[in-house]
């Protein structure tokens, strides 16, 4: 099933799991870049990853990714 074929009114928090994290692992290698793409639902999350991420040495630049319709900001650490 494609994301677009998803009914949202429909969709539970279980699947919402399946979707995020499902298919997901650490290699344990580290980055020269990470990115973290905003979302209203999940940014605190992924914003506390990448943060413990570059704390722990595991990546060296950090990017912040919104996008805001056409609208795209990159912000650097």
């Amino acid at each position: 099933m494609k994301l677009s074929e998803i009914d949202k009114e429909i969709l539970s928090d279980e699947d919402i799991d399946k979707i995020v994290y499902d298919n997901t692992s650490d290699n344990g290698q580290n980055s020269y870049y990470g990115l973290v793409f905003g979302n209203s639902v999940l940014l605190n999350e992924r914003v506390e990853a990448a943060v413990l991420a570059y704390k722990n040495k595991r990546i060296k630049k950090l990017f912040l990714v919104e996008v805001l319709m056409v609208l795209v900001i990159l912000v650097m650490i």
